[in-house]
């Protein structure tokens, strides 16, 4: 896995399009989930915590943050901020 791109989708509905990129990139991996959409307070919070964990565990080359909620993406990419190797983060907030 090391040799992996992670594609990570902050909610729900970014799961197509993370799919899509890992589907017409060699080398990523997407990480789809049910979660993030209509989660509130401590529920959305501990879902955060946990995206930005997955990094943490640096298994993977990098991660590719993707999400339509552009505060939420700013949240996950500044926590992995926190854990990552700053060579390894790239953060693009407005598409």
């Amino acid at each position: 896995m090391r040799n992996h791109v992670i594609i990570l989708p902050v909610d729900d509905i970014s799961n197509a399009a993370a799919e899509a990129v890992a589907n017409n990139i060699k080398g990523t991996l997407a990480i789809p989930h049910p979660y993030g959409r209509l989660q509130f307070g401590a529920d959305l919070e501990l879902h955060f915590r946990t995206l930005i964990a997955l990094e943490a565990i640096r298994t993977w080359a990098a991660v590719v943050v993707i999400g339509i909620e552009d505060g939420w993406a700013k949240k996950v990419v500044d926590g992995i901020a926190t854990t990552a190797n700053p060579a390894r983060l790239w953060h693009r907030a407005a598409w």
